[in-house]
C-alpha cells in the first residue's frame, strides 16, 4: 500500500510506447507509478494502491476513460482525473469533463504538459490535505475545550452550592440533588 502522504499516480493506458516512455519520467520526478493496462486491473488494484492522480486513456480496449471514471468512483476512489484523448471533439471533452475529468490532455502531448498539469493538481492535492488535517486538529482542540469548559462550570456550580449551603449535611443534600 501506498504512503498517504506520498505523490502517487496511477497511470492506466493501453499504450506501450506511453508506458515505457513515461514510467522513468514519472518515477524521475518522484512519482509512485502504478500501471493498469485493462479497466478491470485498474478497479481492483486502485483501492488498494490510494492514488492522488489517476491518468486514464480515453480509446480503452474494453471500456472508455469516461466509464473507468464511474467505475474508480463507485470503487471509492476520489482522485483527480487526467484524461488522454486522441480527438478534440468539443462535445467528447465537454461529456469526460461533466463525467468527472480535472484535466483533458490531447494526445499527442508533451511530456512538460504532463507534469505541469501534475504539479498544479498535486498543489491542490497537498493543500486540501493539510486543510483536512489542520480542520481535524481544529475539532480536536474544540472538543478538548467544550471538556474543559463543562468541567469548570460543573466546578462552578460545587462551588456555588456549597457557599450557600447552611450546614453540611444541607452541602451534600444539595450535591445529590
Amino acid at each position: 500500500m501506498a504512503n498517504p502522504s506520498a505523490r502517487v499516480l496511477i497511470v492506466v493506458n493501453d499504450s506501450d510506447t506511453i508506458r515505457m516512455v513515461g514510467q522513468p519520467s514519472l518515477k524521475k520526478a518522484g512519482y509512485e507509478v502504478l500501471f493498469c493496462s485493462t479497466a478491470d486491473a485498474a478497479v481492483e488494484q486502485a483501492v488498494p494502491f490510494l492514488p492522488h492522480v489517476v491518468i486514464l486513456d480515453h480509446d480503452l480496449p474494453e471500456i472508455n476513460g469516461r466509464d473507468l471514471m464511474i467505475a474508480l468512483k463507485s470503487a471509492g476512489i476520489e482522485a483527480p482525473f487526467i484524461e488522454l484523448m486522441k480527438t478534440d471533439d468539443a462535445a467528447g471533452i465537454v461529456q469526460s469533463y461533466r463525467m468527472g475529468a480535472r484535466e483533458i490532455l490531447l494526445k499527442p502531448f508533451k511530456e512538460t504538459e504532463l507534469f505541469a498539469i501534475l504539479e498544479s493538481i498535486m498543489t491542490e492535492v497537498r493543500d486540501k490535505e493539510e486543510r483536512d488535517q489542520l480542520a481535524d486538529q481544529l475539532a480536536e482542540a474544540n472538543y478538548r475545550l467544550e471538556l474543559s469548559a463543562r468541567e469548570m462550570t460543573t466546578l462552578i456550580d460545587i462551588q456555588n452550592t456549597l457557599k450557600n449551603a447552611k450546614s453540611e449535611f444541607e452541602a451534600v443534600d444539595q450535591l445529590l440533588e
